[in-house]
Parts: structure tokens; sequence; C-alpha cells
């Protein structure tokens, strides 16, 4: 098992896990990430700076996880435990694989986070209507991620007309500087985005989105404004639905005690 190498991204900047594994009888594998830190108690979608942030989701087939996942990138959605780290801090995951025949196996990895004052993000286009064939400036804020202690010197910029599903190169090795210029391809479809990714770290940029940030406070007032329709939470917090039935069942019990 390989967890990958230990990075340092930038905070409220989407990043990609991405390990490796293998199985010695040659049994197919799935995969699933999971933040191991315990760190102090938390809502769910608040950076403490030392709690679980990130929620596990069941094992697929690929060691790869986007965080936040794509479809609430391209939605423009919150989900529970599918938001950015904002404080400078540590996050520590475990990469874990089953083979279906009671084998697993896990490494382990650490990403450092790093409050540069801003996220790392496309500026322009700010559409996903873009014209085939055509040249395109890419803008971005670098968020000083070409200086210690990240350090990211040189980006790649893929596009994606299928939501982000698939990604095609424009551009490879191009400076951090903030600007650019491709070639749009002619396959285009109508929804089409621009990813700005650092050549050798894991975090990224995706255009025409609005990635979702933890708070830093446990204050209730703002803590239903996510999307729970799943309850399969995990990295230490619980969605807020589970925790109302939770809550619904336990008083259905008390009640027919009592009776």
């Amino acid at each position: 098992m390989e967890a990958g190498s230990e990075y340092t991204i930038p905070a409220a900047t989407p990043f990609i896990l991405n390990g490796s594994g293998t199985d010695a009888d040659g049994n197919t594998l799935s995969y699933s990430w999971e933040q191991v830190d315990a760190g102090t108690g938390a809502f769910v979608n608040v950076d403490l700076g030392d709690n679980a942030l990130i929620r596990t989701r069941l094992p697929t087939g690929l060691p790869e996880r986007t965080i936040p996942q794509m479809s609430d990138l391209v939605g423009r959605v919150q989900s529970a435990g599918e938001v950015l780290p904002v404080t400078s801090r540590y996050l520590n995951f475990r990469l874990i694989a089953r083979d279906s025949r009671g084998g697993i196996g896990y490494d382990d990895t650490r990403i450092r986070v790093q409050n540069t004052g801003s996220a790392f993000a496309i500026t322009e286009p700010s559409s996903t209507s873009l014209s085939r064939n055509s040249l395109q400036n890419v803008a971005w804020n670098i968020a000083n991620t070409n200086q210690a202690p990240i350090n990211c010197s040189a980006v790649d910029i893929a596009v994606s007309a299928d939501n982000g599903k698939t990604f095609t190169t424009l551009l490879s090795n191009t400076q951090n500087d903030g600007n650019a210029v491709v070639t749009l391809p002619a396959t285009l479809g109508n929804t089409t985005y621009l990813r700005v990714k650092c050549s050798n770290n894991i975090f990224f940029a995706l255009s025409a989105t609005n990635p979702a940030q933890a708070r830093t406070s446990n204050d209730t007032s703002s803590a239903l404004n996510v999307n729970t329709n799943v309850l399969s939470g995990g990295g230490g917090s619980m969605p807020y639905a589970g925790l109302l039935l939770l809550g619904l069942y336990g008083l259905l019990r008390s009640r027919k005690g009592t009776r």
C-alpha cells in the first residue's frame, strides 16, 4: 500500500488524494480514504485546527479522492464533510484497501495546510460557456503558492467537457505566475471547465466554481446550511440529518419504556 507523499497545500483550495495498492493473490481491491485526526470535538464542516473535517466515503475501485467531491464543485453545493480546511494545520489521512476476502491493508500520509491569506483560484474564465477552437486567456490567483513553504513554481492547465469526470491537458509545466493562454479543442460541450493544478503537488483550482470552505467556529447559527442528504458520515463528524434521526429514535424508545 502507498498513500502517497506528504505535501503542503494552500488553505481553502481543492486537492486530490492519490495512492496505489497491489494484492499478492491478484484479487481486485477496493479503496477508501479516511481522515484519522481525532482532535477537538466539532460540528460538521467546522475547522478548529486539529479536528476531523473530511468524511469517509464508501470504497471504490480507484485509490483516488477529490476534496471536495467533483459533483459538489461543479454543482456549486456544500455537502457535509466535503469542505476545505481554512486554518494552518495538518490533515492526517489513511488509505485503506480491501480485497473482499477478508484481507485489509493501509498506509498513512499527512498533508500540511498553509493559510496564505487567500485561496488558489481561477479568476478567468468565470463562465462555463467557452468557444471551440479559440484562444482562451486563463488567469488565477497564485495565493503566494510560488513561495515557501509551498514552493509551486509551475502548473498544468487542463480542460473538461464532462463535468470534471475526465481532463485533457492543454498546457504543461507553465510558470505559476497567474496568467497563461491556451487553445481550446474542437470537441467542447455546452459546459466547459478549466483546471489549473500545481505540477508537482496535489492542489488545484477549477474555473466557474466556488468551493465550500469550513467555518472556524462551533456557532450553530449557520450549522444547518449544508447538504445532508447522505447519512453515512465519517471523519469523526456526523451529518445533522443523522443526528436528528438518532434523537427521534431515542425519544421514541424513552416513551415506550415509560408505558
